[in-house]
């Protein structure tokens, strides 16, 4: 009898890890989005990015998020896809899925409503050259270091972005400016047009360059903001925002 029910116990364990099931409507995150069913909120950064565990496998878990996303209206900005739930009025920006262990996670970039415009489709497809201007936000309180969303680098790798307030720093190509989040979000700016706007002002000597023998990080400090830039040999790419105190502490970067 025992035997049996260990038997039951890995079969409905198989089907729920490697068998599609279908999807549920989350009721954890602020807003109501769709979500394989299994997964559980792990946490929900910055009121746009979702991060859920799941007893799904890494393959399934694709598969369900891509055949959810083939099911919504689908709007494509210079070379990124957005998809639209009209259901539940939620666009998908970006999403991706994490081996880990013993629960694999994926996250979900949304905002409500149709997004991009067409005004900023029109923007996002002319692919000229970006002079970026950076504006700290003063003011707005500071919390602990944490990590708030990630962006793609040149690499077609994704790594983590820091900081110790919420968007505090805006950013502001031709006639558009916003959070540097919400300017990656969108395409109009990459994280790489950034790292070399701040190259340019470091060569002008109108902010400040310091490097670190780790590989190759780097902070840049302007009048009134700070950015680090991790390249460390073991390859973390992450990404520290701050106000002007910002300093290389040990735990970054790893």
């Amino acid at each position: 009898m025992k035997k049996k029910v260990i038997i039951i116990v890995i079969l409905i364990l198989c089907i729920i890890r490697f068998v599609p099931t279908g999807l549920k409507v989350n009721k954890e995150t602020l807003h109501k989005i769709e979500t394989p069913r299994f997964s559980f909120l792990k946490e929900e950064c910055c009121m746009s990015v979702a991060t859920f565990k799941s007893l799904k496998s890494y393959i399934t878990l694709k598969l369900e998020i891509e055949n959810m996303l083939n099911r919504y209206e689908k709007t494509k900005c210079g070379n990124k896809t957005y998809y639209y739930d009209k259901k539940h009025n939620i666009t998908i920006y970006d999403y991706g899925v994490e081996l880990k262990f013993p629960l694999n996670e994926y996250y979900i970039g949304y905002t409500t409503g149709i997004y991009p415009d067409k005004e900023m489709c029109e923007e996002l497809d002319k692919n000229d050259t970006k002079e970026i201007n950076f504006n700290y936000i003063n003011g707005i309180d500071k919390d602990k270091m944490i990590k708030r969303y990630k962006y793609k680098n040149i690499d077609d790798k994704e790594y983590d972005v820091y900081e110790d307030c919420y968007d505090c720093l805006e950013i502001k190509t031709g006639n558009r400016g916003n959070s540097i989040r919400e300017m990656l979000d969108s395409e109009l700016v990459t994280m790489d047009d950034i790292f070399k706007q701040l190259e340019i002002e470091a060569s002008n000597n109108h902010i400040s360059k310091e490097s670190f023998w780790d590989g190759g990080t780097t902070l840049y400090k302007g009048s009134n903001y700070a950015i680090l830039r991790c390249n460390t040999i073991d390859g973390n790419k992450d990404v520290y925002i701050s106000d002007r105190d910002l300093e290389y502490e040990t735990n970054y970067c790893k």
